[in-house]
């Protein structure tokens, strides 16, 4: 259990509410200090319409987060497009809650990988030679999926919908960083730049002085780049994942008790 432990949540105010209950479950006290926030790319919301009336050319669709989700659907609906224009498409998601998410409007998820890193969709989805795809997502993703993709013979359509932009956290929201925290969580890359971003000196001493958990190796490598070694990594690069982390960590320190 995590009880009592301040936990300093990071990812975007719009996506913490159920990582906050997965914390509260455990008896944490979760500590919200939002470091980026989401916003749309208006013209990759262009480039999508265009895609969508052209959809039939597709055989797959991926989705690396909830993100591309939400702003994919926005745009089917301006278009006109329900789930059962999707029934004869196959669509990947790189996780559980990417999955959930696609479930909720109506889309049935093809494929999965094993572990949730972008490149490994690839290796889920078979053969791929000459397949086109159509990949909303985030401007400044990592290319490592459009270049396993391309690898494989694969035709890709990137449409950048959406990036992340550093937060303006208002005067309450920052003195939540004097609370007592003890876990600094990062969801993503973006959440750790934007950490360091806002408290720029300060952010290295912060980040010393507590236990630092990953949602996976990608964001752990980032934090190393600003010399910061994360002692609690998730093996499964979920948030479910990442409060399992927290617990086994926990049950092997001394800050237990």
């Amino acid at each position: 259990m995590l009880s009592g432990k301040g936990v300093l949540v990071t990812r975007p105010a719009h996506q913490a509410g159920n990582f906050s209950k997965q914390l509260e479950g455990e008896g944490a006290i979760p500590i919200l200090f939002p470091t980026t926030k989401i916003v749309a790319d208006p013209v990759g919301k262009t480039q999508l319409l265009h895609s969508l009336t052209n959809l039939k050319q597709y055989d797959w669709i991926i989705f690396t987060s909830q993100n591309a989700v939400t702003f994919f659907w926005e745009q089917c609906e301006k278009s006109g497009l329900s789930s059962d224009h999707f029934k004869t498409k196959k669509i990947a998601a790189i996780g559980p809650a990417t999955k959930q998410k696609l479930n909720d409007h109506g889309l049935t998820v093809n494929a999965m990988p094993d572990i949730y890193i972008g490149e490994e969709i690839v290796k889920s989805l078979g053969e791929l030679r000459n397949q086109h795809i159509l990949l909303p997502r985030a401007e400044g993703a990592r290319t490592a999926l459009v270049d396993e993709l391309i690898k494989a013979g694969a035709i890709v359509n990137q449409v950048q919908l959406y990036k992340s932009v550093t937060n303006s956290p208002e005067p309450e929201t920052w003195q939540n960083l004097e609370k007592e925290v003890h876990f600094v969580t990062f969801t993503s890359v973006s959440t750790v730049e934007g950490f360091f971003e806002l408290l720029k000196d300060r952010a290295l001493p912060y980040l010393q002085q507590r236990f630092v958990a990953c949602i996976g190796p990608i964001t752990a490598d980032s934090l190393a780049v600003h010399g910061i070694n994360t002692q609690i990594i998730a093996k499964s690069h979920t948030t479910q994942g990442l409060v399992e982390a927290m617990k086994a960590f926990l049950a092997n320190t001394k800050l237990n008790g």
